[in-house]
């Protein structure tokens, strides 16, 4: 199946959230044997609301393709990263 998963992480310095997060989701896709097609970073944004006394977040949006059973381990995962602020996985057309 393919999704697109939307990530917004907490506002650390880029170069933490380069080497410490963003291999972590990448791998826990590699592991539940999916693969990424697509990555867009967006960059340092103002959320909406405050999330966790947090004003500010990046943006991150994935494209990939992953079995439906494993979506929900997945999801799991990404709930239990604290350096994850909010994900959204969505299963695309």
């Amino acid at each position: 199946m393919k999704y697109e998963l939307a990530l917004v992480l907490k506002p650390l310095s880029t170069e933490d959230i380069k080497e410490k997060v963003l291999p972590k989701v990448e791998s826990n896709v590699k592991d539940l044997g999916g693969n990424i097609k697509l990555s867009t970073n967006l960059g340092k944004r103002m959320l909406a609301y405050p999330i966790n006394k947090f004003k500010e977040g990046f943006y991150y949006f994935y494209d990939v393709e992953l079995s439906s059973a494993k979506s929900s381990e997945f999801r799991k995962e990404l709930r239990l990263n604290p350096d994850v602020l909010r994900a959204l996985l969505i299963k695309k057309d």
